[in-house]
């Protein structure tokens, strides 16, 4: 996985500090999804410490308070010389409500977007459905991210058209390279099939991961078919023990303890993050896979621009779907609830 320095300079073990140098982000507005823990967390950081203008859409509140407060300190503590700016926003990836909820908190604020960071997710989850309908580990890796991403574009678009060049940032997998079958458009769930298998949860987090690729690259596709000033990106941030692991058994935890002394630490594992971020030598380059801070080449399933348009379209339908199962839901309870309320006319 290039674990050596290459011509930039950078690798396996390059942290988010040597990665972005120098580099000045006062007024750029950045988005981080899952930014209250790990590698989010740490990106949150680099990025504020640099004068980004952080909005850290988080699903535990709690602890994104936790974090801003800790990165806050941090700032102190290192005589930063000023208070990073850091704006929790709420968003549960797994719930399309909750991600229109957050496009209209977002859009209270009347800011540009510049970056976007889609960086939360879930690994190695039993089976379960999100309030949509989703299979869990596709549902928030995949489809929700989609669907926030599709909701910001044009706020993008416009602010690209007047600034610095747009960047969606993608977090994927080296995993993805574990599941040859890609997406399996035809039983994507799994539920009573192959999620039901010993790996089968495994099978799910690959295949969402593979999504991930594929978004970036159709993602990037429209981008310069329409002419738009944004880059799509994905990229491996490497093997780091944060909380994504925090749903695995005992002894998939123990196995991977094992491993612990050749892992990345957090600041290392951010570093990808932050380098397809910001720096400027990727400047129009898009639709690519990185790894180490560094361009990789993806496995050919995640590479397929047939595959790539085909995702698009079946999951724009997976959300259309959703939506009108939850309108029809909603009218059946309201007809319900007119049922048992008395109307009383006045006299």
């Amino acid at each position: 996985m290039g674990n050596a320095q290459s011509e930039n300079g950078f690798g396996k073990n390059t942290t988010t500090d040597e990665v972005i140098g120098d580099i000045d982000l006062d007024g750029k507005n950045i988005i981080i999804t899952g930014s209250n823990t790990g590698l989010g967390k740490e990106t949150a950081r680099c990025l504020s410490f640099h004068k980004a203008n952080i909005i850290m859409a988080c699903r535990n509140i709690d602890k994104a308070n936790t974090a801003k407060e800790e990165i806050l300190q941090k700032a102190i503590d290192t005589n930063l010389g000023f208070e990073p700016k850091l704006t929790i926003i709420p968003l549960d990836l797994g719930s399309l409500k909750s991600i229109e909820k957050f496009i209209e908190d977002f859009e209270k604020l009347e800011l540009d977007l510049h970056i976007l960071i889609n960086n939360a997710g879930v690994m190695g989850t039993p089976y379960y459905e999100t309030e949509d309908g989703f299979e869990s580990q596709f549902g928030i890796n995949h489809v929700g991210h989609f669907y926030l991403t599709t909701k910001l574009i044009d706020n993008m678009k416009a602010t690209a058209e007047n600034s610095d060049q747009g960047r969606i940032v993608i977090l994927s997998s080296y995993a993805h390279e574990m599941y040859k079958d890609g997406i399996r458009f035809d039983d994507i769930t799994g539920k009573g099939t192959w999620y039901e298998s010993m790996n089968g949860k495994w099978k799910s987090y690959t295949q969402s991961k593979t999504a991930n690729i594929l978004f970036a690259k159709e993602l990037n596709r429209k981008f310069e078919e329409e002419g738009a000033n944004i880059t799509a990106n994905a990229l491996h941030p490497g093997v780091i023990a944060t909380e994504l692991g925090r749903d695995l058994t005992w002894y998939e935890t123990l196995a991977l303890n094992l491993g612990k002394p050749f892992y990345k630490s957090i600041p290392q594992g951010a570093a990808t993050t932050v380098y397809v971020a910001t720096s400027p030598a990727l400047e129009g380059k898009g639709g690519l896979y990185f790894s180490n801070c560094n361009q990789q080449d993806a496995k050919p399933w995640a590479c397929d621009m047939e595959t790539a348009a085909k995702l698009w379209t079946f999951t724009e339908e997976l959300i259309e779907n959703a939506k009108n199962n939850n309108n029809n839901n909603n009218n059946n309870n309201n007809n319900n609830n007119d049922e048992e309320i008395p109307i009383e006319e006045s006299t």
